[in-house]
């Protein structure tokens, strides 16, 4: 029996032999696994770190949206097209206008009836129905009266489907804002810009505001607070407020970053907007109907006065209102007045006239004062969606890391710490509109352990909402989509690197035996003489085996060192050269109030590492096996002759 330390020196001996082929077969080998060994250590580096990043936020939690089905744009023409709902509508509209004319007649003030615009209409189809614009708020009171009573989604309902799928809990918002036809503007350079009606929504807010406020529990809320809540207090007459980066910057006076502005600049400039905001408050002018409609007025006597001031004809206004001073958010005043005696009793009547038939005639105008307490992750224009096309990989990164849907926030927990909420009132109001049936102001969230959960719920329970305001599929309960996170999306992408990777071993293991069977195919092949040699002085066919077994572990031990060295200085590499981006991109996109956390691309997972060097091992042993068997079938003898 030959001798462990005999059959390696002959081994080696083969080795330097075969030198050439030796290095060529590692290096192929070593590559292969070493790639393999790159990928396990940077693939375990981003995912660990990432973990660190979902800790805080809510990208490690699987909030999923649920409203209420609607039926779309037939549904609510369905509604408006009631024919006892129009019909009603007329009759209120003839009461209304009867009941303005006698007490116009007994006031004796002017009144025409076309300014009471009718609430139906009838439309290209022929068919009658009630108008969403109606000002008389006859088709208002309507809808109020049919559908007031009724949720607009059964709490309990969902609460029991949603723990049949082991829903953790139910969170909720709630939607409030300002109220039609009233504004709250944050002035441009300190001034405001007055503007006519032509040139307003509905609902008048300005580019600092959305449509409406959440008022937001802790649950949510709090991973995006700010140290101390950014010094607000209670008493401090401010109304506590969470904006997006993009909208702090702005009230800020900072400029928007380009577009292809890099990690480590998006990262300099959150650290900015946070070290900002903990001092910083803003406020806002907010405007009643009454002080925007005098305000239009005002606008459009002067533009009549400028066209006829060259008319010696023209007669001025006898009541003229000055517009406010743009920097104080105050109420228009009288500029000249010389209203006899019966134009001001008039004046009075008038108002007296629109009082009685619930036209606010009292202006009120004031700023509101808030303070920052929060900064949310994301950007305001792209809330509800990923923005545009990845351009490249740090792209992909941040569509998959941002957190989405967020607006504007007023924490619950700290509203409810001011004890006179009265200044905030008119700004924070709902009044549902009913057009398509029953609804709330409420913003409803299941959350769930896990993404497999969540997205069976979603699967369904949950539909899509279509550009036509229908849900597809019909049959579905519920509205339902993932909110704020993509943390379904984070582990998705996991479960899919990790298979691909099982994919990738696999096929390196393949590559890896045909390179090596090849080589020590060779080897044998070319040692036939050789071995003969050794049969013939005494060498058993199990003497020949050991030698040929010590070559393969010693040319696979050879591959599994270069491997791991290339593997690691691989990572090394990529780790320097992208780990100092990624962490500057984890830490804007998820928003993360902990600025010390890093990411890492060289990180070992000591069970995968192993399994790959194993593989790499048995690898090794497959590509000796069958040349082995083989050489040692044959008869030395043969061999001898042919040599």
């Amino acid at each position: 029996m030959i001798k462990i330390t005999d059959a390696g020196l002959l081994a080696i001996s083969k080795l330097r032999a075969h030198f050439l082929r030796t290095v060529l077969t590692m290096l192929l080998a070593s590559v292969l696994f070493g790639a393999l060994i790159a990928a396990s250590l940077i693939m375990t580096g981003l995912f660990t770190g990432l973990q660190l990043f979902r800790e805080d936020g809510l990208n490690g939690r699987y909030l999923v949206q649920v409203a209420r089905v609607y039926g779309g744009e037939e549904a609510k023409d369905d509604i408006l097209k009631d024919p006892n709902l129009v019909a009603d509508a007329k009759y209120r509209h003839k009461q209304l206008v009867a009941e303005k004319t006698a007490e116009a007649k007994k006031l004796n003030i002017p009144y025409d009836s076309t300014d009471d615009r009718k609430p139906t209409k009838v439309g290209r189809n022929g068919y009658e129905r009630m108008i969403r614009t109606d000002t008389t708020g006859i088709v208002q009171a309507i809808l109020t009266e049919k559908f007031g009573g009724q949720p607009a989604l059964d709490d309990n309902k969902l609460q029991e489907v949603a723990k049949k799928y082991g829903a953790k809990t139910i969170l909720t918002e709630q939607r409030l804002g300002v109220a039609k036809n009233e504004s709250l503007e944050v002035f441009k350079d300190g001034k405001e810009e007055f503007k006519d009606s032509s040139d307003q929504t509905q609902n008048r807010t300005d580019q600092v505001f959305d449509s409406y406020f959440t008022m937001t529990p802790s649950e949510i809320a709090s991973p995006f607070m700010l140290p101390d809540q950014g010094g607000w207090r209670p008493n401090s007459g401010m109304l506590p407020i969470m904006l997006t980066q993009d909208k702090a910057e702005r009230l800020m006076g900072m400029s928007p970053l380009p577009s292809n502005a890099s990690a480590d600049d998006k990262l300099a400039r959150l650290k900015e907007v946070r070290h900002r905001a903990k001092d910083f408050s803003f406020q806002a002018c907010y405007r009643n109907s009454a002080s925007l409609e005098k305000i239009e007025s005002i606008l459009a006597t002067q533009r009549e006065m400028e066209v006829a001031k060259n008319d010696p004809k023209y007669k001025k206004p006898s009541l003229i209102y000055a517009l406010p001073d743009p920097t104080r958010c105050e109420n228009p005043t009288i500029q000249s007045d010389t209203r006899n005696k019966t134009e001001k009793k008039q004046t009075q009547d008038k108002e007296a006239f629109d009082k009685k038939f619930g036209k606010n005639t009292e202006m009120v105008s004031r700023f509101i004062k808030f303070k920052l307490v929060g900064i949310l992750p994301g950007d305001s224009k792209n809330s509800s969606g990923n923005g545009q096309q990845a351009r490249n990989i740090s792209d992909l990164l941040q569509s998959v890391l941002k957190t989405n849907g967020f607006g504007q926030m007023i924490p619950e927990a700290l509203y409810s710490q001011i004890q006179d909420k009265s200044a905030f009132a008119p700004i924070l109001t709902y009044t549902p509109q009913y057009f398509m049936g029953p609804e709330d102001n409420k913003n409803r969230y299941v959350e769930f352990a896990d993404s497999k959960s969540a997205q069976k719920f979603i699967d369904e329970q949950g539909c899509s909402i279509q550009p036509n305001g229908s849900c597809s599929p019909k049959d579905r309960p519920y509205a339902a989509e993932f909110a704020f996170s993509n943390s379904s999306a984070l582990d998705e992408l996991r479960q899919l690197t990790q298979r691909w990777f099982s994919y990738a071993m696999i096929g390196v293991t393949l590559v890896a035996v045909g390179f090596m069977l090849i080589a020590i195919g060779r080897v044998i092949s070319d040692g036939r003489r050789e071995t003969a040699i050794f049969r013939a002085i005494g060498f058993t066919r199990a003497d020949i085996g050991t030698i040929y077994v010590t070559y393969t572990i010693l040319l696979t031990l050879g591959v599994m060192i270069f491997a791991l060295a290339i593997g690691m200085l691989l990572a090394g590499i990529v780790d320097a050269a992208w780990a100092p981006s990624l962490t500057a991109q984890a830490q804007f996109g998820f928003g993360a109030l902990d600025l010390t956390k890093k990411i890492s691309l060289f990180e070992m997972n000591v069970g995968q590492i192993s399994g790959i060097l194993i593989i790499c091992a048995l690898a090794g042993i497959v590509s000796m096996a069958f040349p082995l068997m083989q050489g040692l079938r044959r008869n030395p003898i043969n061999d001898l002759k042919r040599e």
